[in-house]
């Protein structure tokens, strides 16, 4: 035999001896359950593999569903902080508010910048402050569109004018009188340039508490404060006042103001707690 055939018949052999190796195998494997074993792992990783697959998916689901469903914290608002609210300056000499009495005088030579004539119905030149004079201008003008028909008295005295007042009165009535009245130098309102005497046209009760009678001081009680001004001495008010009860003798404090002083039925000592 040559030699490339006996390498040939020796391949072959081995061949026939693997394969038979591998039958013998898979025999024993068959007869001691070995195959279903494999089976069964493969089942079973498979299995666990899909449930892995689905727990991950359920997870992933809640986690979602937690999102979705959550109620965001609420971010909570700054509270503002309160407007502070400005205190009314009583005690300045321009002031609208300016409180003068008996205890609170104005200095002999205090004259308001802003004086200006007033165009109402006077039996003389007389002078206010320039926004008192506007409001007293405008509250004649609508009286008189009710057929009410006011008079200006008086309106800024100096302090001179004051004196001289006030030494007339004591000449004529007593000191005692004199004290009582609108007219003591320093404690005047007059001289602030925001105060005036009003009458009626016919000169009924001029300067009297009888002019609380008339038409015109009616007129006055419910329209006034409509314009800026207040009765500045009522009526049972004279202990705080130090003033007689002075139905003609109004004080312009400004719109706003007067209607809060007027529905309060207080003084301007007692409404600023003066």
């Amino acid at each position: 035999m040559k030699r490339s055939e006996r390498r040939f018949y020796a391949k072959l052999y081995t061949v026939i001896v693997l394969c038979g190796l591998i039958v013998a195998g898979l025999l024993v494997l068959t007869l001691s359950g070995g195959a279903q074993r494999i089976r069964s792992t493969a089942a079973n990783s498979g299995s666990n593999t899909a449930s892995a697959m689905a727990s991950a998916s359920a997870n992933a689901s809640t986690v979602s569903t937690a999102a979705a469903t959550a109620v965001p914290t609420a971010v909570p608002t700054p509270t503002a902080a309160p407007t502070p609210t400005a205190t009314p300056d009583t005690t300045s000499d321009d002031s609208l508010l300016k409180i003068v009495n008996r205890t609170s005088r104005l200095d002999q030579n205090y004259v308001p910048e802003d004086l200006v004539q007033v165009d109402v119905a006077s039996s003389h030149t007389i002078y206010l402050r320039s926004e008192a004079a506007s409001a007293l201008e405008e509250m004649f003008s609508a009286a008189e569109d009710d057929g009410v028909n006011l008079v200006l008295i008086s309106g800024y005295r100096s302090y001179e004018d004051e004196t001289e007042l006030y030494n007339y009165y004591v000449n004529l009535y007593g000191k005692d009188h004199a004290d009582i009245i609108d007219d003591m130098p320093g404690a005047s309102e007059h001289q602030l340039g925001l105060a005036v005497d009003l009458g009626t046209s016919d000169g009924t009760c001029r300067l009297d508490e009888c002019f609380d009678t008339t038409g015109e001081s009616a007129w006055l009680v419910n329209h006034a404060a409509e314009y800026g001004w207040i009765l500045r001495y009522p009526q049972g008010k004279q202990d705080i006042t130090g003033v007689i009860y002075s139905p003609w003798n109004y004080r312009y404090v400004g719109r706003d103001m007067a209607m809060k002083i007027s529905a309060s039925g207080l003084t301007m000592e007692e409404y600023f707690g003066e």
